[in-house]
């Protein structure tokens, strides 16, 4: 089942091109500091038509979207920022995709693809509907969707290497909108009733479909990753209470994180995908933390748009 993460990545479009990077490693105390001397270069705007001889810039391109459709531009930068974290991480974890898993996953790809073409245009080749329906040639079409597979491959597994190197707990919960509602729950376990049983019943979180069951949860500074590691193993901690609602939650089991190059860890990476696909929570967390190392700056786009980067 493809999860709303894996279908975001799936749609990582060609990476941004960018300017060197700050070397995260490099020492202040390096030697003196050096004055810049000052370099100006008249740029000059990339032009994607011409109108009688007069040139439209993609800097009038980029405001005429952002004013049509503020949310699509941003969510499309935001598949380039994906892409070159995935890329950045590949490449410092030393990740190499097997022949055999490429290729059988952008021939599913691309068999999809075509499934969904003769839905919507039976009897139309697929390369005659990249051409005529998208207006894009067929065969660097499949390319981009050949480098597209590859990076939702690489993308799962930075994810999912990054996540296990981590501090972690199983936990399950059972969140509430009422202190009393929390507080019967509790009196209800304690009886006797079971925990996952009450959460199903109980739960307003959408994991109550699972019994309670989250996402498994890294150690950090956010409530639910603080008591993740301090309440007792199977025991039920709390209600405590988070903007307004009331949590229970149940330590399943805890995990150490071991790191370490891709040939270390692929094994186990491997494994624990065939068990379970990347979760939304767990890419968000990812996704966090690899901000925090690779910082990331989105005011330029802002900035052709002649609009300011809320």
């Amino acid at each position: 089942m493809i999860t709303r993460t894996q279908g975001a990545l799936l749609a990582l479009a060609l990476a941004a091109c960018q300017g060197p990077r700050p070397n995260p490693q490099a020492s202040a105390t390096a030697g003196p500091a050096l004055t810049p001397t000052p370099i100006v270069v008249e740029a000059t705007m990339p032009v994607v038509a011409t109108v009688g001889g007069k040139e439209i810039g993609v800097d009038d391109f980029i405001k005429e979207c952002m004013h049509e459709d503020s949310a699509l531009m941003r969510q499309a930068l935001e598949r380039l920022v994906l892409a070159e974290l995935v890329a950045l991480e590949t490449e410092r974890l030393g990740i190499v995709l097997s022949d055999e898993l490429l290729a059988t996953a952008q021939a599913a790809a691309l068999g999809q693809v075509a499934e969904q073409v003769e839905e919507s245009a039976p009897g139309m080749s697929l390369d005659e509907w990249i051409s005529t329906r998208l207006g894009l040639d067929p065969a660097q079409f499949k390319d981009r969707l050949r480098g597209r597979v590859q990076r939702e491959l690489l993308a799962q597994r930075v994810v999912r290497a990054w996540f296990l190197s981590q501090d972690r707990a199983d936990v399950r919960i059972l969140l509430t909108g009422d202190l009393e509602s929390a507080q019967q729950a509790l009196a209800r376990h304690a009886k006797g009733e079971e925990f996952s049983a009450l959460a199903r019943e109980l739960s307003i979180d959408r994991s109550a479909e699972e019994g309670g069951r989250a996402s498994a949860v890294i150690r950090g500074e956010t409530l639910l990753g603080t008591v993740a590691f301090e309440a007792s193993l199977g025991e039920v901690a709390g209600p405590f209470e988070e903007q307004g609602r009331f949590l229970l939650v149940r330590v399943d089991a805890r995990y150490e994180g071991a790191g370490g190059a891709w040939t270390k860890v692929r094994e186990r990476v491997e494994a624990s995908l065939d068990e379970r696909g990347v979760e939304d929570a767990e890419f968000w967390q990812w996704k966090e933390s690899m901000e925090a190392i690779h910082p990331v700056d989105i005011t330029p786009l802002f900035q052709l748009a002649g609009e300011p980067a809320l």
